[in-house]
């Protein structure tokens, strides 16, 4: 069993055609769209999804994951505005050749994660129901300041919706910034709902965000963890670090830990 390898692309460059050559360059065959030319593609034209969709087949790649945006609104925003953007998501993804659409659970007013929980589920009801209807599965990240910021409530969306089209896409870095701990704690309460995972570790005095096995967020033990449990899916690069080369370091990093932890990803 391997991993397989993706990357967000626009933290390796802007226009598509070269964000695919930055990926290839690197050994990778998959790539996670989230913007291009500075744009994401929820917010673009017609042609500007096909010109992506082009330029992806043209580099012989494939797209992993969609990134929207979708779910990065507050919770006591125009919601009916957001359903029209997620259903736009759903053609993007399409168009993409992708299942997988990345999704977030809504800022929250501070304090106030309880009071707003059922319009949390009840459109995250409504995004399962179209989501299985086309075929996609969403991919919740756990980002602060959103309904599913923390484990807890990660595992109450998911277990509340029951959707095989609802999974968990986990990232240690964000739990981390979140102060919860990724390993073992947020693992082992929500491994039965990961589809998706973002590599991407953060030390837990600054919150900033290191190449994998460089944090605090425990990569190797969750790389084992993984492989223990079966998952075939994707380890999807996400650098957020700064400076030059940034998505050469993140994957090398990654490789490294992989090597040294007997592990295989393509």
């Amino acid at each position: 069993m391997a991993f397989h390898l993706s990357a967000l692309g626009d933290e390796a460059a802007g226009p598509i055609a070269e964000q695919c050559a930055a990926l290839s360059a690197l050994g990778l065959r998959h790539i996670e769209v989230r913007a291009v030319g500075g744009r994401v593609l929820i917010d673009s034209d017609p042609e500007a999804v096909e010109a992506t969709v082009r330029a992806v087949v043209d580099a012989g790649m494939q797209v992993s994951a969609y990134a929207s945006p979708l779910g990065k609104v507050r919770i006591d925003s125009d919601l009916e505005e957001h359903r029209r953007r997620f259903r736009r998501a759903l053609d993007v993804a399409e168009r993409l050749g992708t299942d997988g659409i990345r999704i977030f659970t809504f800022y929250m007013p501070s304090g106030s994660w309880a009071r707003h929980r059922e319009v949390v589920l009840r459109e995250y009801a409504y995004f399962a129901t179209a989501a299985a209807r086309a075929g996609i599965r969403l991919l919740v990240e756990n980002e602060r300041g959103i309904y599913g910021d923390v484990p807890e409530r990660c595992l109450d969306l998911v277990r509340s919706i029951a959707s095989d089209h609802v999974r968990i896409l986990f990232d240690p870095a964000n739990f981390i910034q979140c102060g919860a701990q990724p390993f073992p704690d947020a693992w082992q309460m929500l491994s039965p709902y990961v589809g998706y995972v973002h590599i991407k570790d953060a030390k837990r005095d600054t919150g900033l965000v290191t190449p994998a096995g460089e944090g605090d967020g425990r990569l190797p033990e969750l790389l084992q963890a993984l492989a223990a449990s079966g998952y075939d899916g994707f380890l999807s690069l996400e650098p957020h670090l700064k400076g030059e080369g940034k998505m050469q370091r993140a994957v090398a990093g990654l490789r490294r830990v992989l090597t040294a932890e007997g592990l295989a990803a393509e």
